[in-house]
């Protein structure tokens, strides 16, 4: 997860949640993940025993609502990304990522990631989410020619479409498919 993703999850203070992730790092229960900095990881082990505590302590802890933000996040992240890889010279774009570059460093090193996020919303019934997350990633995904993620997406998508009667994002899901 990456350092941004967890202080939406945690919903604490970046600063907060940087000292956390920290400490959890010199207690050996998190390290950094290799690849782009500024991301962290658990060992498989410590995450199901995590996981083990969380499903014991689902309602107590918020993990719905967690689940919620950091979907959201990522929802946000996704399209402000989205715009930026669509948008033409001159055109106003979020300020989440200083360019195109940037926005294309942050999918490629959330990919997997985003992927495992359509997938958990469409699991927990967050179909709305299941449903446009996917749509945020097309262009990225047909440029960096990941034709496996395209197609599950969109084959989630679809099946979220569906299941909320929405024909028109229906429609959508199965241009790409």
């Amino acid at each position: 997860i990456s350092t941004a993703a967890a202080v939406a999850l945690a919903e604490l203070p970046s600063a907060r949640t940087r000292a956390l992730l920290a400490a959890l790092a010199r207690a050996h229960l998190a390290e950094p993940a290799p690849g782009p900095p500024g991301r962290w990881r658990m060992h498989d082990l410590l995450r199901l025993y995590a996981r083990q505590l969380s499903d014991q302590h689902a309602e107590g802890d918020g993990r719905e609502q967690a689940t919620d933000r950091v979907l959201g996040y990522y929802v946000e992240m996704a399209r402000a990304a989205d715009d930026h890889l669509r948008a033409l010279t001159r055109t106003p774009v979020p300020a989440q990522f200083t360019g195109r570059n940037e926005a294309l460093a942050w999918l490629d090193a959330e990919r997997v990631t985003l992927s495992a996020a359509v997938s958990l919303a469409a699991a927990t019934g967050r179909d709305q989410i299941a449903m446009r997350l996917p749509s945020y990633l097309t262009t990225y995904l047909d440029w960096r020619r990941r034709i496996d993620d395209y197609l599950t997406m969109a084959t989630i998508s679809l099946d979220a479409a569906r299941r909320l009667g929405d024909r028109a994002n229906e429609a959508v899901a199965l241009t790409v498919i």
